[in-house]
């Protein structure tokens, strides 16, 4: 019995902060109602505007920032920017995912962590 405890509380505690992480997130599907490139205390910053207020109790709204910067991956940045302006020209909506953690914010606003074009219905 003791020879199955361990690895049982392992996968257990696994589970665990795997959930607590995947809750540190919100997703959701959204309108763009403005996109916007731009510095802003030397920082480059993509600003968006959407149709729905989301976000951390300390900072919800419907204008969400991301600060480009801090994006570790390579072509994140363009790609978050690119993806935004196509669902702006196109109105199609995007999936959102924002962080919900209290320290989350820029600005006093929501960050924005990843955005896609929401799959359409043909």
């Amino acid at each position: 019995m003791g020879i199955l405890l361990k690895p049982l509380c392992f996968l257990t505690l696994s589970f665990c902060a795997l959930v607590a992480q995947a809750s540190a997130n919100h997703t959701f599907t959204a309108a763009l109602t403005e996109v916007r490139t731009g510095s802003v205390n030397g920082r480059e910053i993509l600003t968006i505007h959407i149709d729905a207020k989301v976000g951390p109790a300390n900072c919800q709204g419907n204008v969400l920032r991301v600060d480009t910067q801090s994006l570790n991956l390579p072509g994140k940045k363009e790609a978050m920017e690119s993806i935004a302006l196509e669902a702006m020209l196109t109105s199609e909506r995007v999936i959102i995912t924002v962080p919900i953690e209290w320290d989350e914010c820029v600005d006093g606003m929501p960050t924005l962590t990843d955005i896609n074009l929401a799959p359409g219905v043909y």
